[in-house]
């Protein structure tokens, strides 16, 4: 069992007890990447989203092959508001491990939030033709058929959110249930 497991349980009870763990252990050990991971998913439930960031492309850089990391790093980037480096770090990804569907969805999404529609829905076409397990594909996928005035299509996909995850908000309102 690595050390990192034994804080785990304490993020959900004790968030500003795990956030003061992963500090102290970084401050012993910098280069802990697995430290990083974990302050960065600490620090994002609390909405510190310039620290998350911060830490999760430490982790990234730490460990340069993990995709894993890198996809955190960009989610964050993007999430930072800063949509050409998420991109860049989502095309980074694939580079590495071009099926990655996080970052193809990550990268997809941030197509559409900037204007390249075109490129960001073949992206979502073929990453849906695979028929993933990922709600957020097909969110996005149902948006952008919407968008694009497929609405039977774009239920279609809503539904299939729906099915992946009963509880997701977004699409039980474009559904209107």
């Amino acid at each position: 069992m690595r050390a990192s497991q034994l804080l785990l349980p304490t993020v959900k009870e004790d968030p500003a007890g795990a956030e003061a763990s992963y500090r102290e252990a970084l401050r012993i050990a910098p280069a802990y990447a697995e430290a990083h991971v974990n302050l960065g998913v600490v620090l994002m439930a609390r909405g510190a989203i310039d620290e998350a960031r911060e830490s999760f492309c430490r982790a990234a850089s730490l460990v340069p092959d993990s995709t894993a990391a890198s996809v955190n790093c960009a989610n964050a980037t993007a999430l930072a508001g800063d949509d050409e480096t998420a991109i860049a770090r989502y095309r980074g990804v694939l580079a590495l491990e071009p099926g990655n569907v996080a970052a193809r969805v990550g990268l997809a999404g941030r197509l559409l939030a900037t204007g390249r529609n075109d490129e960001g829905f073949a992206l979502l076409e073929r990453v849906v033709a695979e028929r993933p397990a990922v709600a957020a594909a097909y969110l996005l996928y149902g948006g952008e058929l919407d968008r694009r005035g497929r609405a039977s299509e774009a239920e279609a996909a809503w539904r299939e959110v729906l099915r992946l995850d009963p509880s997701n908000a977004a699409a039980r309102r474009r559904l209107g249930a």
